[in-house]
């Protein structure tokens, strides 16, 4: 019942089955608790009551999560800022591997993994959460490589036009070479 009403965002139920004594860590078959439901909610207050009641902060569910991983995750600051507040373990690794700044870097959370961060979490550890966001901005680039290649090398053209000719008007000249890519021919006689 108290993971229903938390699921429900309920915070007067929820604080109604506190006071009657429900048990704050039952756990779902994939391991989840009100505590994980509420963090992956965004209820910041139904968190909070389940904190002060004394909730198990650091239960791992399926794949390893906890309800800090969770509400990074989901990227629902408040309730990060709670569950920090309350003592949750910054460096709990999931069955991958992540922690939750790994998750915040990953999904590009900077607020969130600023608070992280200063809260103690470790971004040192097998250099995890900055390889990461290095790595991927390597496969980024190398993704988009052809088309840098191209931007790069039309940049070289038009900069070797000024120098070769600096009394004329380059843009529609590089513009008129490049339209697939660019734009189409018809918007480049328009410049001319």
């Amino acid at each position: 019942m108290l993971i229903s009403a938390a699921n429900r965002g309920d915070t007067k139920k929820v604080t109604k089955l506190i006071k009657a004594g429900s048990f704050l860590n039952t756990q779902l078959q994939d391991g989840v608790t009100a505590l994980f439901i509420a963090a992956e909610h965004g209820h910041s207050k139904i968190v909070e009551k389940l904190i002060k009641a004394g909730a198990s902060l650091n239960i791992q569910g399926k794949d390893g999560l906890t309800a800090l991983h969770i509400a990074v995750q989901n990227g629902n600051s408040n309730v990060v800022e709670k569950l920090l507040k309350g003592g949750a373990s910054l460096n709990i690794k999931m069955q991958d591997g992540a922690t939750a700044l790994d998750i915040a870097t990953k999904k590009g959370y900077k607020e969130i993994a600023q608070k992280l961060i200063e809260a103690g979490a470790s971004y040192e550890d097998n250099f995890t959460s900055l390889y990461k966001a290095a790595t991927g901005l390597v496969y980024y680039i190398k993704e988009k490589f052809d088309d840098l290649k191209k931007i790069f090398m039309h940049g070289i053209f038009y900069y070797q036009q000024i120098i070769d000719e600096p009394s004329i008007n380059t843009l529609p000249i590089c513009l008129k070479d490049q339209p697939d890519y660019i734009g189409k021919s018809e918007d480049v006689s328009a410049l001319q």
